[in-house]
């Protein structure tokens, strides 16, 4: 299913053991279009930092829901967000 960018910027991101902030943009393909990194918004979790996760994390869709689950857990997530 296509779904927009403007759609896709608010779903927010489950972890699989608990939410870890929502889609804030999304990196692309110059030439292909393909997403090659979602920008997560990890709110006051973080202390308000943005997280890259790459697309291969992402396990499952859910649209009606607007959530999007991936195979990370929460301190994959912080430990990724500490790489900067």
């Amino acid at each position: 299913m296509l779904q927009s960018v403007k759609d896709l910027k608010e779903y927010s991101l489950q972890a699989t053991d608990g939410k870890i902030g929502h889609i804030d943009e999304l990196f692309l393909e110059d030439d292909t279009w393909i997403v090659r990194y979602l920008v997560v918004d990890v709110g006051n979790w973080l202390g308000s930092r943005r997280v890259l996760l790459v697309p291969s994390t992402v396990e499952f869709v859910d649209v009606e829901a607007r959530t999007i689950s991936v195979s990370l857990t929460k301190d994959q997530v912080e430990f990724l967000s500490s790489q900067h």
